[in-house]
């Protein structure tokens, strides 16, 4: 083992801001002493060594942080971020409203925070996600200087493409519209096929409402590519490689007499994936990038490049992940959404 170390701390002040200084001390034999001063608040000042100064820690900790913000275990289908603004003078138009350019503009920022949390190891590894198209329906205007939400969702993917649905809404400002709006004959509309909005007796548009009381005023497509320089990556394996996958299967446990619960009767089988229990593509994952796991950067990049391109098909871990109820999903969803990327042929 090295020799015993110890730090000390005291904060001073440098041209008017605060100067951290940490002296670090082992007892080598010549009695020498190590001294430095890290311009970082002092209750960061270990954790800046234990990380600058240790090569495992450093590892242990990046691996760390990549799991905690990626969505293990997670069906893709209930994936959703959300990024809140203004309507700003800048982006309204002569009207007083959100102005139509600017509902791309908000949508950018909105998909680079879904980006992030969606696959930041494709990002961190040098992926990209081109943007291909937009596509909007106008619902309802967004006034001048109203706060609002661009709700991020998964779409539907096929080889190729990965559609992403953004939802604009702005909460409610009187309990009165919370309730649900409900449709001619008493239901809520639940179809993305039904009108995005309900007559009333007076004649009027109620506002469409989403589950939780949100209006909604527009409601638009995002396709894009995944790609590692000019190299196109199914969908399916970014999704997979960020920790994406099917609900475990129903399993079934044996009572004392014989018969046999099902997964929702037992309270030892894990009912879904997470971060304590991953899915089982995750080892896969973890020995293509982890170093704890003899995996690398260099090997994820190989990866993506083509190196999945030979494996067998019955060892691609991403089609296990992305298939059962996921795949029938994303089957439905693409009978809506795949015609979007073959619009422009319309008219031709």
């Amino acid at each position: 083992m090295g020799s015993p170390v110890w730090f000390s701390q005291s904060t001073s002040e440098c041209d008017g801001f605060p100067r951290t200084s940490v002296e670090l001390a082992e007892l080598p034999p010549d009695g020498g002493e190590v001294s430095c001063l890290l311009g970082v608040p002092g209750q960061h000042s270990l954790m800046a060594y234990n990380v600058a100064f240790s090569k495992s820690k450093k590892t242990e900790a990046e691996e760390k942080w990549f799991d905690d913000i990626s969505p293990i275990g997670q069906d893709p289908w209930t994936f959703e971020t959300r990024y809140n603004t203004f309507a700003g003078l800048d982006d309204c138009d002569f009207n007083g409203h959100l102005s139509n350019s600017s509902y791309p503009k908000a949508v950018d920022a909105a998909r680079f925070k879904a980006g992030l949390a969606m696959c930041s190891r494709f990002f961190a590894a040098g992926g990209s996600t081109p943007l291909a198209a937009m596509h909007f329906k106008f619902v309802r205007e967004i006034p001048m200087l109203t706060p609002y939400e661009v709700r991020i969702s998964i779409g539907g993917w096929d080889h190729k493409w990965i559609y992403l649905i953004a939802k604009f809404v702005t909460k409610p400002k009187s309990k009165k519209h919370v309730a649900s709006i409900k449709t001619p004959n008493g239901s809520t509309p639940t179809n993305p096929d039904e009108k995005l909005s309900s007559p009333t007796s007076n004649g009027k548009a109620e506002p469409e409402m989403e589950a939780d009381g949100a209006i909604l005023h527009t409601v638009g497509v995002v396709q894009l590519c995944c790609k590692i320089g000019r190299i196109t990556i199914p969908p399916a394996i970014v999704l997979a490689l960020s920790g994406f996958s099917v609900a475990p299967p129903l399993l079934s446990t044996p009572l004392p007499d014989g018969d046999f619960a099902s997964q929702s009767d037992s309270k030892t089988i894990p009912q879904r994936y997470s971060h304590t229990n991953p899915p089982p593509h995750w080892i896969e994952v973890k020995r293509i990038q982890a170093r704890t796991h003899g995996g690398s950067w260099k090997k994820l990049k190989a990866f993506l490049k083509g190196a999945w391109k030979h494996l067998p098909v019955e060892e691609r871990w991403w089609d296990k992940a992305m298939g059962g109820e996921v795949e029938e999903g994303r089957k439905r969803a693409m009978e809506m959404l795949g015609g979007l990327a073959q619009g422009y042929t319309v008219g031709k």
